[in-house]
């Protein structure tokens, strides 16, 4: 039944067995991380929905804004990113609750 494995892994294998040129994922931002760095290795395009603690949903609290000041609100400026997005979010990735 199955196998044990990181969900990223079959992941890495479809990219390899297919031809892919979009990624669209979602879920915990450790595993969007290791996709948005397969995407990166592949040159393929990424777009990933965020999800953060929104207070107020509309962007005054900053609850939710990530990007290299904390400037960018994901309740108003997303909450779906590019690749290229991401990758200036130093922050992606190692987000805690």
């Amino acid at each position: 039944m199955g196998r044990k494995c990181y969900v990223t892994d079959p992941i890495a294998e479809i990219i390899e067995e297919n031809n892919i040129d979009l990624i669209l994922t979602c879920g915990p931002e450790v595993m969007m991380r290791r996709v948005l760095e397969l995407a990166n290795e592949k040159n393929i395009d990424l777009q990933a929905s965020l999800e953060r603690k929104m207070k107020c949903g509309v962007g005054l609290c900053g609850s939710c804004c990530v990007g290299k000041e904390n400037d960018i609100a994901v309740c108003k400026e997303g909450p779906i990113f590019s690749k290229g997005q991401l990758t200036q979010f130093p922050q992606f990735g190692s987000y805690k609750k």
